[in-house]
């Protein structure tokens, strides 16, 4: 019986072989990196509830990383050498841990939009039609103030004023909204939504 031998490549097949074996070291490295990248960007909140277990090391260098956010050479290479660190981790639980933190911020940006939405409509040209809607929906919001607030909005603009009044009708719905019949949630906004929310009133300046 002839015995299995391995396949003897050419020089062409062995070339070729080699590129891709380094290509695909390289997309490894790469998804390591960006597993870092993802948590050194993390919000302080966020980050202080990663669970580095034991591992000094590894949490020390993100640190760094975060300290080097906005430098942009100094970061790339931070970012690279805690890549090579996690390649040496079990990274099972960071990633589980990352994964949930981004399901938490797309779920509030979806929130944000809805929010965004109900105010526009309620200052646009159908606000009364809007403001009954939403009374029907949640009757514990308080109607005149809701109205003091879209009148004062609508003068901030006519007069070229910053939007304040717009942007207290934003918290306003976004802290008492709640429909009727649904189950009260516990707020998934952070310091970051708010950010993002007076990024957005602002441009209507």
């Amino acid at each position: 019986m002839t015995a299995v031998r391995q396949k003897k490549r050419t020089s062409d097949e062995e070339t070729e072989y080699t590129r891709e074996s380094k290509s695909a070291r390289k997309r490894e490295a790469k998804r390591y990196e960006q597993l870092g990248r993802d948590l050194v960007m993390l919000g302080d909140q966020d980050f202080e509830k990663l669970d580095f277990g034991d591992n000094d090391e590894l949490r020390s260098e993100m640190l760094t990383g975060r300290r080097l956010r906005g430098q942009y050479e100094s970061f790339r290479r931070q970012m690279m050498h805690v890549g090579r660190l996690l390649m040496t981790c079990d990274i099972s639980e960071l990633e589980k841990e990352l994964r949930i933190i981004q399901g938490r911020r797309t779920s509030g940006s979806a929130e944000l939009h809805r929010i965004e939405k109900i105010r526009e409509d309620l200052i646009g040209p159908d606000g009364s039609a809007a403001l009954n809607d939403i009374m029907g929906k949640c009757p514990s919001l308080d109607r005149s103030k809701i109205r003091a607030l879209i009148k004062k909005a609508h003068a901030e603009e006519e007069q070229g004023r910053p939007p304040a009044a717009s942007r207290e009708l934003f918290r306003y719905i976004r802290d008492n909204y709640r429909e009727a019949g649904a189950e009260e949630k516990s707020s998934v906004f952070t310091a970051a939504d708010e950010d993002a929310e007076e990024e957005s009133a602002s441009t209507e300046e």
